[in-house]
């Protein structure tokens, strides 16, 4: 297991859905823990879908997968994409969306870091 951190870019992503709640295991008392599960499912280019899952252990979190058991942590544009499924977009229409706030700002991608 190699100690670089992984990223998935968008380009892994085939679908996403969004569940009606997050399961309650995974937090200590007061809301934190290394692996807890959100209502975010994303279908990877291998057919699978996996359940996103934050490391909260302040003020912030990390959102990643578990892929080959390692965490492989979402890009910037994944997370903008199920941002605006949140907002009531599906799958198709959120990544179109994406695209064009991308070109609006001369961009093809939010994330600075190279893919996994």
């Amino acid at each position: 297991m190699s100690n670089a951190i992984k990223h998935l870019p968008l380009s892994a992503v085939v679908g996403a859905s969004i569940d009606a709640t997050a399961p309650a295991y995974g937090r200590d008392a007061s809301g934190y823990g290394r692996k807890v599960p959100t209502r975010y499912r994303v279908t990877l280019d291998d057919g699978r879908a996996r359940r996103v899952y934050v490391s909260a252990l302040g003020n912030g979190g990390s959102a990643y997968v578990v892929r080959g058991g390692e965490n492989v942590y979402i890009a910037g544009d994944v997370e903008r994409v199920i941002e605006l499924m949140r907002d009531g977009a599906d799958y198709a229409t959120a990544r179109d969306a994406l695209a064009r706030e991308l070109a609006a700002h001369g961009l093809t991608s939010y994330d600075a870091h190279g893919e996994a």
